[in-house]
């Protein structure tokens, strides 16, 4: 006979094993069913005090000294594996800084004004830039990808 458990919070009594392990609680399980406490995590990571509570969170997680040197050794991989991308993305980095190129206010292609990236359509020619917005650049290399 298969054991159940009482969810306050759906009103239904369903199987065990859609309750986490609590070793706090008597039964050895959490109060609410699994879906119950995924809505209610997901709701509370929506308002304020849980966006700035996961911000917190990941700041612990990545000043931890193996996760730091982890990240390093990750970068250094990536950036010995796309040398050219690296380069021509710190090329525009400093004519940006240096005022030799201008981030212009709008996407080239939807003209939105959301966090523009710029594209190297040819990585020979590191200056020539097109901005575009996080969307039209992920749709872009998307669109490379399965042509």
């Amino acid at each position: 006979m298969k054991q159940t458990k009482y969810c306050p919070k759906c009103d239904k009594a369903l199987p065990v094993e859609n309750f986490h392990k609590n070793r706090t609680r008597c039964d050895g399980l959490h109060p609410w069913c699994k879906t119950c406490s995924k809505l209610s995590k997901r709701a509370y990571h929506l308002t304020d005090k849980g966006r700035l509570a996961l911000r917190e969170q990941r700041k612990r997680y990545l000043s931890k000294p193996e996760v730091k040197k982890q990240r390093c050794m990750s970068d250094s991989i990536y950036r010995k594996k796309h040398r050219r991308e690296y380069s021509c993305s710190k090329v525009v980095e400093n004519a940006l800084k240096t005022g030799k190129l201008l981030r212009p206010k709008n996407c080239s292609n939807c003209g939105c004004t959301h966090r523009l990236h710029g594209h190297h359509p040819d990585y020979n020619k590191p200056l020539w830039v097109e901005w575009l917005c996080c969307s039209c650049h992920r749709f872009l290399h998307l669109e490379k990808l399965t042509v």
